[in-house]
């Protein structure tokens, strides 16, 4: 099953980088495509930090891992929030509350490598316990993926013919990825339950 796993989480690494360097060199100038390579790096950043939790020889190697993957979750909900204002129509950007998002996860960064984030974690999942800032931290990644979701809904009612079957399917990966991977990271763990943890970044193949 690990290994298994690992094959997963390696294929989805190499998937994401790929895709993302793709949609980058063919337009760097395009603000959507620069975003994209942000979502593309913070999956493979995140998956990554996943990986080397499953992998890592002890509890307190799998905590230190644990922690790290709290920001670049952050950094997947952001992009797909920002992704909603360029792609597949600029649409108007509002700076205040970006400012405010940004301040947010600076301040809150390094507290994401201390307790108040992730307490103890096995390498297994069967021992998960979380902290404040992780729980604060997924109101926030819930919120920035929650409003992507609405933008791109909005978008979706507007829009006609191959943009619209685009917008659909980009509602779908991000809809049934979201709504998986916080049962699993997320209200497994709140009910004890955390045998799925290993499986949360595989996820991330259905949003790639």
């Amino acid at each position: 099953m690990i290994m298994f796993i690992t094959v997963i989480l390696l294929l989805a690494i190499v998937g994401s980088l790929a895709l993302g360097l793709v949609v980058y060199l063919n337009s760097s100038r395009q603000v959507a495509n620069r975003v994209f390579f942000l979502l593309a790096i913070s999956v493979a950043i995140w998956t990554g930090f996943n990986l080397l939790t499953n992998l890592s020889p002890n509890n307190a190697y799998a905590t230190i891992f644990a922690r790290l993957t709290l920001i670049p979750a952050i950094m997947i909900a952001y992009s797909i929030w920002l992704l909603s204002y360029y792609f597949p129509v600029h649409r108007k950007f509002p700076k205040l509350i970006n400012y405010l998002i940004l301040s947010a996860i600076v301040i809150s960064a390094p507290l994401t490598l201390t307790a108040y984030n992730v307490v103890e974690s096995s390498p297994d999942g069967s021992t998960f316990t979380t902290g404040v800032v992780y729980l604060t931290s997924t109101a926030i990644f819930i919120a920035l993926l929650g409003y992507g979701l609405i933008n791109y809904i909005r978008i979706l009612r507007n829009s006609r013919g191959n943009d619209r079957q685009r917008i659909t399917l980009i509602v779908l990966g991000f809809f049934v990825s979201g709504l998986l991977g916080f049962f699993v990271a997320v209200v497994f763990p709140l009910i004890g339950f955390n045998g799925l943890l290993q499986a949360v970044p595989v996820v991330t193949l259905i949003m790639l």
